[in-house]
């Protein structure tokens, strides 16, 4: 392949990369959520497990947003067995006005619930619960806009592990992820391998265009990383500082860009030592 054709093919990938990453932003975190609505790109509600593997008698942390509309608050959260409660949150409702601004962004409302297993509930077991969110929206109408009240009743099984089986439960998550940013990484390698490798036709190739193309695909791959890297390794260590987001989201997208730039330079070195020596005879 050209490296004309190698710029064009590399611009329209990473345009429909990027469109469609920023297309699926709003949606991306029900989409990867525990449980949630049906409706994941109206008002619904999603529910992220922060302790996705606890042991026997230990506290299971749930993150459950409200979102859809203008603007969204959680009046109140419950949750259960079916017989008995295991928590009860009161949310802060509607906290905006009379006006909105309008924003870009969906509305959404989160709020943190923790509860203890029941004792009776050993390791190997299932416990099967029950979320159920009262909630409201800011729903636009004729230019103004009408708060509406919803209910969601959701259901989860949480899985009861053993300590060993909670680290080999916490490994594979974790190896999953680095699965991922395997094949982040073997893609911009191959790319940088590929334009490398192509011919040029008459000494041109289009480079604004590539340049375009890499950089589109290049920012949609790394919000998708974020999904797929950051989040899974956070999600499996029960780690929630902000500081391990921005460690892992380096990793991601600094790691093949340095080990690209160096591998070129070795390659450019090789190439350069050949017309060199032939340049001093």
């Amino acid at each position: 392949m050209t490296r004309r054709g190698l710029s064009i093919l590399v611009g329209i990938v990473g345009t429909i990369v990027a469109a469609l990453t920023i297309l699926l932003l709003l949606v991306m975190g029900s989409v990867f959520a525990d449980a949630r609505t049906d409706n994941i790109a109206g008002p619904g509600v999603d529910v992220f497990v922060r302790t996705p593997f606890p042991g026997e008698g230990g506290t299971v942390v749930l993150d459950v947003e409200a979102r859809g509309g203008s603007r969204a608050g959680i009046n109140s959260i419950e949750v259960s067995t079916g017989d008995a409660s295991l928590a009860h949150l009161q949310g802060n409702g509607a906290t905006w006005g009379y006006m909105i601004r309008k924003g870009r962004s969906r509305g959404s409302d989160t709020e943190t619930v923790k509860f203890e297993l029941p004792s009776h509930v050993e390791a190997g077991a299932t416990l099967p619960i029950e979320i159920e969110v009262d909630y409201v929206v800011a729903l636009s109408s004729s230019g103004s806009y009408s708060n509406v009240t919803k209910q969601a009743r959701l259901s989860l099984e949480i899985e009861v592990y053993s300590a060993s089986g909670r680290r080999a439960a916490q490994l594979a998550r974790v190896g999953l992820a680095f699965g991922c940013f395997l094949v982040w990484f073997m893609l911009v390698w191959g790319v940088a391998k590929l334009y490398a490798n192509a011919r040029e036709v008459d000494g041109r190739h289009n480079g604004e265009l590539e340049g375009i193309g890499l950089l589109m695909g290049f920012m949609g791959g790394s919000v998708i990383g974020y999904w797929l890297f950051a989040w899974r390794i956070m999600n499996a260590l029960e780690l929630s500082s902000n500081w391990w987001a921005f460690l892992l989201m380096t990793i991601w997208c600094v790691a093949p860009l340095v080990f690209v730039w160096r591998w070129w330079k070795r390659r450019k070195n090789r190439v350069d030592l050949p017309a060199a020596r032939v340049l001093a005879r």
